[in-house]
């Protein structure tokens, strides 16, 4: 645990899912099968037994809220690694496209500036066409 800890955040809430997840496979399977002595299923003391040993082996790691400690940064890492490449996709200058040098080339100044939204969409599909051909 304390190698995937050194890691991120993340491999070490996922190698604890992980190995909370094989360990209460585990004593599920002792629960039903029992142990080698004993084949039959074990009795209801040595399953609480068991239960309570396995809630004391992740007790360091779920206490108090140090999982959700853990939790809150990891999300906070991968909000701000998010984050990051959405701020440099933002400050890398713009390419130009076929449609923004349309925009560009129908801009009209202001004195000469259409009343209507009918008449300059009117205007921008005749330069369209216009450059289109």
């Amino acid at each position: 645990m304390e190698k995937a800890k050194s890691i991120s955040v993340l491999a070490f809430l996922r190698s604890l899912q992980a190995a909370r997840g094989c360990i209460n496979a585990l004593v599920d399977d002792l629960k039903a099968h029992g142990l080698t002595e004993h084949p039959d299923p074990v009795s209801l003391q040595v399953s609480l037994t068991l239960d309570q040993q396995v809630d004391e082996l992740f007790t360091p790691y779920l206490a108090g809220s140090s999982y959700i400690d853990s939790e809150t940064r990891n999300l906070e890492e991968l909000y701000s690694s998010l984050l990051f490449k959405f701020t440099i996709f933002h400050a890398s200058p713009p390419v130009p496209n076929l449609r923004s040098s349309l925009l560009m080339t129908c801009a009209v100044p202001q004195e000469e500036a259409p009343l209507d939204l009918h008449g300059f969409l009117g205007q921008v599909r005749q330069r369209a066409s216009r450059i289109g051909t």
